[in-house]
C-alpha cells in the first residue's frame, strides 16, 4: 500500500517514521490527518458558498447592465422619434 507525507504529500514507505522530502515524524502526523481532513472539508464547502454569492453577484450585475442597455436603446428611439417630428414642423 503506498502512503504519501500528510505535510507535504511525498511517496513513503509504510515503515518510515520520517519523511524524506520534509523531514516530519510521520506518526505524529497520522494522528492529525482527521482533523486536517474536516477542516479542508469546511473549507471547501465555504469557498462553495463564496462560488454562490459570486453568482449571485454576477446575475445582479447582468441585470443591471441589462436594464442599462434598454434605456439606452428607448432614448435613442425617442432622440430619433423627436426628430423625425422637429422635420415635419419644419
Amino acid at each position: 500500500m503506498t502512503n504519501f507525507c500528510p505535510k507535504c504529500g511525498n511517496q513513503i514507505e509504510a515503515n518510515q517514521k520520517f519523511c524524506e522530502k520534509c523531514g516530519a515524524e510521520i506518526s505524529s502526523l497520522k494522528s492529525n490527518v482527521k482533523s486536517r481532513d474536516s477542516k479542508t472539508i469546511q473549507k471547501s464547502n465555504n469557498n462553495f458558498k463564496e462560488k454562490k454569492l459570486n453568482g449571485k453577484t454576477k446575475a445582479i450585475i447582468l441585470a443591471i447592465l441589462l436594464v442599462v442597455f434598454v434605456a439606452i436603446i428607448a432614448l435613442v428611439i425617442f432622440a430619433f422619434n423627436n426628430n423625425a417630428d422637429n422635420d415635419k414642423n419644419q
